[in-house]
């Protein structure tokens, strides 16, 4: 994976996990059907894990190098 596609994926986990924060310190919830802070929590835990995802990738990716090609 290329550093820019794991710096967008760690961005995108951030937003998520912001987002999810929102949602369950800063919505109050009235409503019937729908819980806001369990919501916000689902959002928090899969933004911490997509930024996670994404710093173990630029590692692995940037440990990896690639051997040039001998061309005759």
């Amino acid at each position: 994976m290329s550093k820019t596609a794991s710096l967008a994926l760690a961005i995108f986990g951030i937003a998520v996990g912001g987002l999810g924060a929102i949602l369950m310190f800063a919505v109050e919830d009235t409503g019937t059907g729908f819980d806001s802070h369990q919501a916000g929590i689902i959002m928090l835990v899969a933004g911490i894990v997509l930024a996670v995802v994404a710093l173990l990738m630029s590692v692995v990716g940037s440990r990896i190098r690639k051997t040039p090609e001998n061309r005759p």
